[in-house]
C-alpha cells in the first residue's frame, strides 16, 4: 500500500490502492468489528442467515440501517441481496451469543438451507 507520511499523519491515496488494500483499510478504521447477523427469507420462504461486518445505525428518525452486502465475485448477486431485493425485507431476529473465547454462537430456530 502506498501511504505518505509526514511527522503527525498517514495518508493513503485510495486511486492508488487495488479494491483488496481498501477493503482491508476500511474494515481497519472501526476496532473492534461488531458482527451483525442478517436473517433473511427467500420466496420460497427459505431462511438464510449471513454475518456482516458492514453495517451500521445511520439514523433513528427516520430509522435507517445501512448493510454492505457485496455480489459474488462474478458480480452474481448473494443470497441476502437476492432476498432483499426480492422481498425488501431483513430483520436480525436470532440472537448472538459468545462463550468464553469469544467464538460467537447462534441461538434460534436456524434450519439449514439444502440445494
Amino acid at each position: 500500500m502506498d501511504a505518505i507520511a509526514s511527522p503527525d499523519t498517514v495518508t493513503f491515496d485510495f486511486r492508488t490502492l487495488s479494491a483488496r488494500d481498501r477493503y482491508k483499510l476500511m474494515i481497519g478504521t472501526v476496532v473492534p468489528r461488531p458482527i451483525a447477523l442478517v436473517t433473511t427469507v427467500d420466496p420460497e420462504g427459505r431462511i438464510n442467515a449471513a454475518p456482516f461486518s458492514f453495517f451500521n445505525c445511520l439514523s433513528a428518525d427516520p430509522p435507517i440501517l445501512a448493510l454492505g452486502v457485496e455480489n459474488h465475485p462474478d458480480m452474481s448477486f448473494k443470497d441476502t441481496a437476492r432476498n432483499v431485493r426480492l422481498t425488501e425485507v431483513f430483520n436480525r431476529q436470532y440472537r448472538l451469543a459468545c462463550d468464553r473465547r469469544g467464538d460467537a454462537c447462534l441461538r434460534g430456530p436456524l434450519r439449514r438451507r439444502t440445494g
